[in-house]
């Protein structure tokens, strides 16, 4: 199993998730699969019944104060029971626990059990006061603190999940260590990737995810080296107008698709109005999303690129520069690349950049999955919201 396959086993797992929240919201070429899933009298048309928002209905409205802790709690909210639900999911996948028949049920009690303590509930309290609001969730949410039953999948998941944590290793008991050397081979290479590669980088993208960010993508490649170099862009690896390097600025999600290779760029190779205005009828383009209107073969700074945000670009000694020669901005700094978070499209985990990238255990990650985590986000959140209007 290479870096790619990780990546797209979390891909798989965030399709399935967002299509029970929304089936046409998924990934197209991934729909009808997971839509020959639900049983026949669950569907209709290009729809399922919506059983997920069963389980997340409350039974009495919550202060909407509640929905923005949840939210915004990085060690016990949204983000770390969506986490709890991937790990779950492979613990499926990969036959180590039984499937369950309600899967739905399952994501919805992974993502929902810290939601009382991130609303200040202490540890006793939290998972059985639960009940009071989303009362159809998995029998265990309700006192998964305490319940040490390991073959139940959110109890495993919950307890894997303490890797979130960088001193995990010096308190953990051997229930723990006997639950992970259970995993076969596969399973434990693929959750060190998870929580050396994929967990850090949506962490990064998820705390910031309201911050304005700024992009640099390498258009020199044979001056880039991950693994000497100590600023990100290296020297020489721009093209310069006086000072500085191009930048575009964007937000999270940076673009509602990711690029494929543009083609038709080999085709007409030039830079003419025209030629550009004829291209663009012939590829995708992300209006408004400005660190992804182009990709492809002519384009080496849309294929793997940097984003870090303003905020913390500032703080390093960044500056910002209107040259009055683009449209587009550039930024002067020296800044090392573990402080930027790296996007790539149009090629594969094998790419040079993107191997070297990974070896050196920095921010990096396909930006389909990007796209696709924070499209998951929006639809819980929103149905989340929604459901507690009464």
């Amino acid at each position: 199993m290479n870096s790619q396959d990780k990546f797209e086993i979390f891909n798989d797992f965030l399709d399935q998730y967002i299509y029970y929240l929304c089936a046409q919201c998924c990934r197209h070429e991934k729909f009808i699969k997971l839509h020959n899933q639900v049983a026949l009298n669950r569907r209709v048309t290009c729809h399922h019944d919506g059983l997920i928002l069963h389980h997340i209905t409350p039974i009495k409205e919550l202060d909407h104060m509640c929905h923005g802790k949840f939210l915004n709690d990085l060690e016990h909210g949204l983000f770390h029971g969506v986490m709890v639900a991937f790990v779950g999911y492979v613990l499926v996948r990969f036959n180590l626990k039984n499937a369950l028949k309600d899967l739905e049920c399952f994501f919805a009690s992974a993502t929902l059990h810290d939601f009382l303590k991130s609303n200040g509930y202490d540890q006793s309290m939290h998972d059985k006061a639960l009940k009071d609001y989303y009362p159809h969730l998995l029998p265990e949410t309700y006192d998964h603190s305490t319940n040490g039953d390991y073959d139940k999948l959110l109890i495993a998941g919950d307890r894997i999940e303490l890797r979130r944590y960088d001193d995990y290793l010096t308190w953990v008991d051997q229930r723990y260590h006997k639950l992970i050397s259970s995993l076969n081979p596969d399973l434990q290479q693929l959750l060190d990737f998870f929580y050396n590669v994929i967990r850090p980088t949506l962490k990064g993208l998820y705390n910031n995810r309201y911050a304005l960010f700024i992009r640099h993508g390498i258009e020199h490649l044979d001056k880039v080296n991950y693994k000497t170099d100590v600023r990100y862009p290296p020297s020489g690896s721009f093209y310069e107008l006086e000072k500085g390097y191009p930048i575009e600025i964007d937000r999270v999600p940076f673009g509602t698709d990711a690029l494929p290779s543009d083609y038709y760029s080999k085709k007409v190779p030039t830079w003419t109005p025209e030629s550009v205005a004829e291209r663009r009828k012939n590829t995708k383009r992300l209006l408004s999303f400005c660190s992804n209107h182009s990709g492809g073969p002519l384009h080496n700074f849309n294929t793997v690129k940097g984003f870090i945000p303003a905020h913390i670009f500032k703080k390093q000694g960044g500056k910002i520069i209107h040259s009055g020669m683009r449209d587009h901005l550039y930024a002067d700094s020296n800044i090392h690349p573990k402080n930027w978070t790296f996007l790539y499209q149009g090629v594969d985990a094998e790419n040079k950049q993107v191997k070297q990238l990974i070896e050196n255990k920095y921010r990096v990650m396909p930006q389909e999955t990007v796209i696709l985590f924070f499209n998951l986000v929006k639809l819980f959140t929103d149905r989340l919201i929604a459901l507690n209007i009464m």
